[in-house]
Parts: structure tokens; C-alpha cells; sequence
């Protein structure tokens, strides 16, 4: 659901909702995985990202309201972004 409500806008690469394996009574096989309630959209440029925050906040998904947030894991790893200081 969250890859359909992205998959039209401008610049959009790439949705994921993290899961969880699910507890599993005994004698039960296979594996269920339950949604951890979050997941990542992915765009092809920051300016793209800031749009589609601006105009999807608050959207109901799957009975789920967004909750949008810009990530800063990707700065983070070039050594730019918030979480960095200079020593």
C-alpha cells in the first residue's frame, strides 16, 4: 500500500515498510512478518522528497495516517548532516 501511494509522484524511486518476524505458537510453520508501523520512500532528489512531504502529510493510508519526516541517514553517511560534529 505505501509503494501505491507513492508510485505516482514525481521522482519516486523506491518504498519499503520494515517488518518483524512474528511470534509463532508451537507446532505453527512458516513465518509470518508483521509491519514495525514505519517504513522509507525513496526520491530522486531532495527537492522532490520536500514536495511530496508537503503534499501527502497526513494522508490516510491502509487506515494509517502519514506521518512524514525527512531522513537523514544517507547524509549522515557521506559525513554531512545533523548528527555530524567536527572535532
Amino acid at each position: 500500500a505505501l509503494k501505491t501511494a507513492f508510485s505516482s509522484c514525481k521522482g519516486f524511486r523506491s518504498a519499503v515498510v520494515m517488518k518483524k518476524k512474528a511470534a509463532m505458537n508451537k507446532g505453527e510453520k512458516g513465518s509470518q512478518q508483521l509491519s514495525m508501523g514505519y517504513g522509507f520512500v525513496e526520491f530522486d532528489s531532495p527537492d522532490s522528497a520536500q514536495e511530496i512531504l508537503r503534499r501527502k502529510q497526513g494522508v490516510v493510508v491502509d487506515g494509517h495516517t502519514l506521518e512524514l519526516q525527512i531522513s537523514q541517514r544517507g547524509a549522515r553517511r557521506s559525513g554531512q548532516g545533523a548528527g555530524r560534529k567536527d572535532k
